[in-house]
């Protein structure tokens, strides 16, 4: 039997968005960010919690881009046309795994598509920019509905 885990977004703490930013007919691509200033260290790990809500998880994708630029992506088109994901990603994780029948399909802690420790060795401060993109965007709509980064700094 399987066991329900924590809500991956109950681990998120100062460096969260919660913007209820609706994605789909109207605008296929969104972009969010949050803002990080005032920390000391650079990066030795990075965890993001991902929650959207759309009918069919496999039109989505999401990126996470770096204050430097670089990128990770972080879910392209999972549990075909299943609902909803709430998601921990850390790259110490399993492969992502989809729950049919359940909503949201994919919950739990996952590594996410590209590895976060590319990102390794970075200065966290800076802004971070979370892309949303909905590849059938005149089908259907979703909603970013809160995103947070959990860091390790040394």
């Amino acid at each position: 039997m399987y066991t329900r885990q924590p809500t991956p977004s109950t681990q998120c703490g100062d460096y969260t968005s919660a913007p209820d930013l609706a994605f789909g007919t109207n605008q296929a691509i969104i972009t969010d960010e949050i803002e990080v200033s005032g920390t000391s260290g650079t990066l030795t790990d990075l965890n993001v919690v991902l929650v959207i809500d759309h009918i069919w998880t496999a039109d989505v994708e999401a990126r996470l881009t770096s204050p430097s630029g670089a990128q990770v992506d972080l879910v392209i088109g999972e549990c075909l046309g299943d609902d909803n994901i709430n998601v921990l990603l850390d790259d110490d994780g399993p492969a992502l795994s989809c729950e049919t029948g359940s909503i949201p399909v994919l919950f739990g802690t996952f590594a996410p598509e590209g590895s976060l420790a590319d990102f390794n060795g970075e200065d966290f401060n800076g802004t971070w920019t979370l892309e949303v993109l909905d590849n059938f965007a005149v089908v259907d709509d979703g909603t970013l509905v809160s995103w947070c980064l959990i860091p390790t700094l040394e």
